[in-house]
């Protein structure tokens, strides 16, 4: 993690959210860099899973070290440039800014690889795009890309955690597992606004139980 100079309170693409974690400060990604390269010198790792991992995925570029690039659909971007929106509904957003602060997120990168004598990147989809292997821990039809061919899906990583939620048997003309189940259960899917102190995003919750009178529980 580095300390960011500047915050935006919507992100619009991966390099927004990166600027939001101080990868807009070449000065500081140059810094924490060499000493990502000193510790693998040090360590001499073989393979490196990179869980939101950036820094580690950087510096593993050039040093013969296996990567797997791993997280949700958002942490492991494709190898586009520009890179994709997250958010198309806001009115006041500007291309050329976050073209522009795409650049500056790239020029970072490619400073502190050039302190380590590592090859250069040509654009920041590119780093996870020369991952050995790229993991998504969530299913095509909720990938904040789109489904992409060229990675794994392997589904809820927190299967283990207990036992699936019951509900009704999803209809077999539904193309994605957001399809919205039949009655009599249609009136418990609804939008949950969680407190904004913990998080940003509306979730749909369904509760097989409940009535139409009744909201999903917090």
């Amino acid at each position: 993690m580095i300390q960011a100079n500047e915050s935006l309170p919507t992100p619009m693409t991966f390099a927004d959210l990166l600027i939001n974690l101080g990868w807009g400060d070449a000065g500081a990604v140059t810094g924490r860099v060499v000493a990502w390269r000193n510790l693998f010198d040090l360590l001499k790792p073989d393979l490196l899973r990179c869980a939101y991992a950036l820094g580690a995925l950087l510096v593993a570029r050039g040093a013969g070290i296996r990567t797997v690039a791993m997280g949700l659909g958002f942490m492991v971007p494709p190898n586009v440039h520009p890179l994709p929106l997250w958010r198309g509904w806001p009115k006041n957003y500007s291309l050329e800014r976050m073209a522009e602060r795409e650049r500056r997120v790239l020029d970072g990168m490619n400073r502190g690889l050039d302190a380590i004598g590592a090859p250069r990147l040509t654009s920041v989809g590119a780093l996870y795009a020369e991952a050995g292997v790229r993991e998504i821990y969530s299913y095509p039809e909720l990938d904040n890309y789109g489904p992409r061919g060229d990675v794994q899906y392997l589904g809820n990583f927190q299967t283990g955690l207990g036992a699936p939620p019951p509900g009704p048997p999803r209809p077999a003309s539904a193309s994605s597992p957001t399809s919205r189940p039949t009655n009599p259960h249609r009136s418990c899917w609804r939008p949950w606004q969680p407190p904004a102190s913990r998080c940003w995003c509306t979730c749909p919750v369904l509760r097989p139980s409940c009535s139409s009178a009744t909201s999903p529980a917090t």
